[in-house]
């Protein structure tokens, strides 16, 4: 896949800790279209200029098999905040989140979203389908970590309300998530 025209400092994250309960087996190895959603959550990262890209959280031997590489969760099981909150005490550039279980995430939202972090910089810029429902594919820098009081057990929405978000219009099909194995069909 190619990169993106528009050069950026972003680092993409893609999140894959969580427990898939409801799933029955690791959402991020599942197959959609032949692919792991890991991987595929990881291509449109890439595909938006984001360099370097890694996964937080899951199976490091067998998403590491696929060519990734694969952060440890500092606390495991606390969560996608908690998780998020480790990322941005890491690293000291901006980043991108996205959960793994959206396969079909494409370069071009990612790029929406890097394009309207970069233009309200005081702002975390987070998709949010026609609903208004924010999507897990955000975008912060390294200071918002400074708003997020607690994270463990912290909500997406909560901690995207402590920060100051600004929702981004997407089409719902790019960050449609996948929890069970009916959202497949």
């Amino acid at each position: 896949m190619g990169q993106s025209a528009v050069p950026h400092d972003w680092v993409g994250v893609v999140l894959a800790g969580g427990a898939s309960r409801r799933m029955g087996a690791d959402k991020a190895l599942i197959e959609v279209g032949g692919r792991p959603m890991v991987t595929r959550v990881a291509d449109a990262l890439r595909v938006a200029g984001c360099d370097p890209v890694v996964v937080q959280g899951g199976d490091r031997d067998r998403i590491g098999a696929l060519g990734l590489t694969v952060w440890a969760d500092a606390q495991p099981g606390a969560g996608p905040v908690a998780a998020l909150s480790s990322i941005l005490e890491r690293l000291d550039r901006p980043v991108v989140i996205a959960a793994c279980d959206l396969p079909d995430l494409d370069g071009i939202t990612v790029e929406t979203v890097i394009a309207e972090a970069d233009a309200h910089p005081e702002l975390v810029a987070v998709a949010a389908a026609v609903d208004g429902r924010p999507a897990m594919v955000s975008a912060w820098r390294p200071s918002a970590r400074a708003h997020l009081p607690s994270p463990n057990g912290m909500s997406y929405r909560s901690a995207l309300a402590a920060v100051g978000a600004l929702l981004v219009p997407i089409d719902a099909g790019p960050v449609k998530n996948v929890n069970t194995v009916a959202d497949l069909g």
